[in-house]
């Protein structure tokens, strides 16, 4: 029974992942778009590329420890 349960766990987790990336995507495309519209030049400010990154991780490790606290509480 331990067995199915850890691959549940780890289905649950590529999921996320999974749908993190596929946010993460809409994130970047929106974050070039929104500099396109404002004509803000992306090589001088590179720094606005690590926020689809960072707002992905931050979404995924914020489900997984909801997911976490919904199942064991």
């Amino acid at each position: 029974m331990k067995a199915t349960d850890d691959r549940n766990l780890i289905l649950i987790y590529i999921a996320l992942a999974g749908g993190c990336v596929i946010l993460g995507t809409g994130i970047t495309f929106a974050l070039l778009a929104i500099c396109a519209h404002y004509g803000i030049d992306i090589l001088k400010n590179l720094w606005l590329l690590a926020i689809p990154p960072a707002a992905t991780l931050l979404i995924n490790v914020s489900l997984i420890e909801l997911y976490k606290k919904l199942t064991k509480g």
